[in-house]
């Protein structure tokens, strides 16, 4: 128990601290081609509930891939201390209106712009090497992302031995198993 706490302490720590190593981090979904890697930047951490958050664009592939298969994958790295973190969740967009609405709102006028362009994530960009944007549809492309962990893999890599330990919910409490790294 005490180790996952202190992963869960990290996160928390993550959150708050924008040059935290895993403020941004590896989320891999299933596609038909196999898997999807792409960074994304954690906006929050309920150690309650498990859930670490995510924005992203409605529009994005990561929204259909979420919707045929919702078990998904986490990888944080932290080079300094050579500690990889890997979390295996499950994945659920944000239903309730009003919670969206206010993390909406939290979002600084600069950054709503990149759910403002009016072609989704990924598509050819325009001849004139910009996308067209506009305000007015930005919210509507905002989608927030729970991620409920129910699995953790933790390694650290230390010259007089490496450490490995996996984590499993069980019910109401982390299962700690040490592992050969």
């Amino acid at each position: 128990m005490e180790f996952a706490q202190n992963i869960w302490q990290t996160l928390v720590r993550a959150k708050a601290d924008k040059k935290h190593p895993w403020r941004v981090l590896t989320l891999a979904t299933q596609s038909q081609a196999g898997p999807e890697l792409r960074q994304v930047v954690l906006r929050g951490v309920n150690v309650d509930a498990r859930c670490i958050t995510v924005y992203t664009d409605a529009r994005s592939q990561k929204i259909n891939q979420i919707a045929v298969q919702p078990n998904v994958g986490l990888l944080f790295w932290d080079a300094r201390h050579h500690w990889q973190l890997r979390l295996w969740a499950h994945a659920r967009a944000e239903s309730d209106l009003a919670k969206r609405a206010a993390l909406w709102a939290a979002i600084p006028e600069h950054a709503r712009k990149d759910y403002a362009t009016l072609s989704a994530p990924g598509d050819v960009l325009a001849p004139s090497g910009s996308a067209a944007i506009n305000m007015a549809t930005a919210e509507q492309h905002f989608v927030v992302l729970h991620f409920q962990v129910h699995r953790m893999d933790s390694l650290v890599l230390k010259r007089e031995g490496h450490q490995r330990m996996a984590l499993d919910w069980q019910q109401d409490h982390w299962q700690e198993t040490a592992l050969v790294p």
